[in-house]
């Protein structure tokens, strides 16, 4: 996860999502206080992203776009908007079995 505020990057973590749910989540975790204003998905067909529902599937490669209201966040002066942008990359896990 790549935050950036004002366009400017703020900073970098990872996160293990299993669903666009616990995307925003996680992203909301991050920023306490925040309130989810759209979220967006690559569309490929499009070769943009595209507003998308919070129910939509995440699969291997999806790259997706949190914005994020900064009013009444902790730790955020001003009323600004924060901008989360996620580009996932998910892999599966290999067991090996002993």
């Amino acid at each position: 996860m790549v935050t950036f505020k004002n366009d400017k990057e703020i900073s970098k973590k990872i996160l293990d999502v299993k669903s666009a749910r616990d995307l925003i989540a996680q992203s909301l975790a991050q920023h306490t206080g925040c309130v989810l204003d759209r979220l967006l998905k690559y569309s490929n067909d499009f070769r943009e992203y595209i507003d998308v529902d919070t129910n939509v599937d995440v699969k291997d490669f999806d790259r997706f776009q949190v914005f994020l209201s900064a009013r009444g966040c902790h730790g955020h002066k001003e009323a600004s908007e924060v901008q989360v942008q996620f580009a996932l990359l998910l892999f599966p896990v290999i067991k090996l079995s002993q």
